[in-house]
């Protein structure tokens, strides 16, 4: 059976802005801190003056309002995107026909019945995958973003070269910004694992399979964890490394059987 994701083409498109965001982002970050060495420099080359006073800043000033204005578009198209992923989680739990369209093996739990624990398990899913590949992103931004923030941010401390009053705030506003998105990312991780954690032992204690208080209660904490698990996307509006995701998804999916199995 061909798989359906209603959303996948929203978010296709955001992934896009995404890496042009993020790439025009590091890309005005570096010639900005490089406009910063070489402010401290004598030129006597016309050419080469103007380059470093005029030109770069430009570039940088130019680069900085376009990233903001990319960065508006994903988010728009991005939260279009979370809305539709939205209506289709709580179409497959619940069988309700809140999205325009029905996914098709986007979960693999269809084999449970309607209801919070196919809530349940629908969110526990989504934190299994989501853990591993965030692990994944925050040490490759680790490694890109973390050095260039703090140069950036050495720019601004030690004002290199005399620098404009714009400038600097531009340094500023970009370091800030790049330290922000692996704060946010951070942060995410930290949600989900709480998440993945109270899902689990909601399942172990099997409250929602016995018709009493306990259930209840049970039911309270499933829909307390996916408002968290909502709330935390929400608040990060980080996409996903697909790419990563290709990669682990069969063994990641044999992994989340074997896991289910544990709680059915």
């Amino acid at each position: 059976m061909e798989k359906v994701v209603p959303q996948k083409s929203s978010f296709d498109v955001a992934e896009k802005l995404d890496q042009w965001h993020v790439t025009l982002a590091y890309v005005t970050a570096g010639i900005s801190f490089a406009t910063g060495i070489l402010s401290g420099s004598q030129f006597t080359h016309q050419l080469l003056q103007k380059l470093v006073e005029t030109w770069l800043p430009g570039a940088v000033f130019v680069l900085t309002v376009a990233t903001g204005i990319l960065h508006c578009f994903f988010t728009h198209l991005y939260q279009q995107a979370e809305a539709i992923r939205r209506d289709d989680f709580f179409d497959n739990a619940f069988g309700c026909l809140l999205g325009d369209n029905q996914s098709i093996g986007y979960f693999s739990n269809d084999s449970i019945s309607f209801g919070l624990k196919k809530a349940l398990l629908n969110v526990n899913e989504n934190c299994f995958f989501s853990l591993d590949i965030i692990q994944h992103m925050l040490r490759r931004r680790i490694m890109i973003a973390f050095p260039l923030g703090l140069l950036l941010l050495a720019v601004v401390a030690l004002n290199i070269g005399g620098h404009s009053f714009i400038m600097l705030s531009l340094n500023l506003f970009l370091a800030l910004d790049i330290v922000a998105d692996l704060i946010r990312l951070y942060r995410l991780k930290i949600s989900l694992e709480k998440v993945h954690s109270n899902c689990k032992s909601i399942l172990s204690s099997h409250a929602l399979d016995n018709e009493n208080r306990d259930q209840l209660q049970a039911a309270g904490g499933v829909i307390r964890e996916i408002v968290r698990y909502e709330t935390a996307l929400s608040y990060a509006s980080t996409m996903f490394d697909s790419n990563y995701f290709k990669k682990i998804n069969p063994q990641k999916t044999k992994e989340w059987e074997d896991y289910k199995t544990k709680y059915l």
